[in-house]
């Protein structure tokens, strides 16, 4: 087997959600790839998505899922790339909604994701009563499941790498 990419592009709603996990599942299959590897890239696929759909933008009123969760709709491209010999590589690329000018803004948050990743292995998640939230309970999962979590952040597109 040679070096097999595989890409899809997918929505921020429950259907979209649902959409994902038959591609990974689908991929995992083709590749394939160990159970256990395929099980520890959907969970970090469903996590990372839900994030992206979560937090990378406030809740919009008046665009309720099914679910009852507010999640603005925007497309999501994901990609798995596996190898023989190297380790599998899932890649989310995505923009959220909103002006070109909050390119610094979203920098900034992919620094501090950067900083949370690298210090999640060693931190234990908290609970912010404020946002009554656990904060870094996805994150230290992703990297207990992954070989590495990256963050980069674009101009046009942000991007998350995870190695498995």
């Amino acid at each position: 087997m040679g070096r097999r990419r595989f890409s899809a592009e997918v929505l921020t709603c429950a259907e979209g959600l649902s959409a994902l996990e038959d591609f990974i599942r689908n991929c995992s299959s083709s590749v394939p790839l160990p159970e256990s590897l395929a099980d520890s890239v959907l969970l970090a696929a469903v996590e990372c998505f839900e994030n992206i759909a979560g937090h990378s933008v406030p809740a919009v009123s008046g665009k309720e899922t099914g679910e009852g969760f507010l999640f603005p709709r925007f497309s999501v491209t994901v990609s798995l790339e596996a190898a023989p010999g190297k380790p599998v590589r899932l890649v989310f690329l995505y923009r959220p909604p909103g002006k070109a000018g909050v390119f610094r803004s979203r920098k900034k948050t992919a620094e501090k994701l950067r900083r949370l990743s690298g210090e999640a292995g060693d931190s234990f998640p908290v609970y912010d009563k404020e946002g009554k939230r656990w904060r870094n309970l996805g994150l230290k999962m992703c990297k207990n499941l992954a070989q590495e979590v990256e963050y980069k952040c674009g101009l046009f597109r942000n991007k998350i790498i995870l190695l498995f």
